[in-house]
């Protein structure tokens, strides 16, 4: 789950390819729905925090450190 507000569209469309190349699916959904998906999950604590405009990954935990899907995130940062 990560805030897309301000990104740049072309850092927008790297990120999803970044995401498609690691096996993430990384979509721009509405929060509605993504609350009622993960009511009674382990996920549903955050709930709470599905606000604004979030783009989110979901893929599997790769064997080896370092290349999931809370990898696409980090050390990339928006020119804004």
């Amino acid at each position: 789950m990560a805030e897309n507000r301000g990104m740049p569209v072309a850092d927008m469309t790297q990120l999803r390819a970044k995401a498609r190349a690691s096996g993430v699916y990384f979509r721009v959904v509405k929060n509605t729905l993504v609350r009622r998906a993960v009511a009674d999950t382990p996920f549903a604590a955050l709930a709470d925090k599905m606000v604004g405009p979030l783009a989110y990954g979901i893929g599997s935990r790769s064997r080896r450190r370092g290349e999931g899907p809370e990898r696409l995130r980090q050390g990339h940062t928006t020119s804004s």
